[in-house]
């Protein structure tokens, strides 16, 4: 009886995995093919089409993600480390709330250049093809069909297991 309740909820969660991988898969080729759109429209261009060699190295953002026990999956933000003789040196006493405040604000502005859109890698925000632009967002979207893919991977390995025992 409790054997057939778990096979009842591995055949739904293998549906709506099934499901989710073709949602993926699609989510995948829309991206494809709008790199290769605008990889034909920059084909003129001295570099070629868009990989590591146009690549701004400057550029540092990622995305982190955190898998809780509960297999839970949900994306972190990482603080980002930026060294500075600044901020190794101890603030002294008789400095001006002004000059606190000036430094604070300098920070903020080094830590919102560190995180930027992966498109500024690509020649900045204006000069950036909306095919470009358009493929950033397909893969953006399949990022949260990724995160329940690997819940109800989890959750159906659970399962498996359950029946072992």
């Amino acid at each position: 009886m409790i054997e057939d309740e778990i096979y009842d909820a591995i055949v739904t969660k293998l549906a709506v995995y099934d499901s989710l991988l073709e949602q993926l898969q699609s989510s995948f080729q829309e991206g494809f093919h709008n790199l290769s759109r605008a990889n034909y429209h920059n084909k003129d261009a001295l570099r070629g089409s868009y990989g590591k060699d146009y690549w701004d190295e400057n550029y540092t953002g990622y995305r982190y993600v955190r898998i809780d026990d509960e297999h839970s999956v949900s994306e972190v933000e990482e603080k980002i480390a930026v060294g500075s003789d600044e901020e190794t040196i101890p603030e002294r006493i008789s400095e001006s709330n002004n000059e606190k405040v000036k430094k604070r604000k300098q920070r903020e502005k080094l830590l919102a250049k560190v995180k930027k859109d992966p498109l500024y890698m690509f020649g900045g925000a204006l000069s950036t093809p909306m095919s470009l632009k358009q493929c950033q967002s397909s893969f953006k979207a399949s990022m949260s069909v990724m995160y329940h893919l690997i819940e109800l991977r989890c959750a159906i390995n659970n399962l498996l297991k359950k029946l072992e025992i």
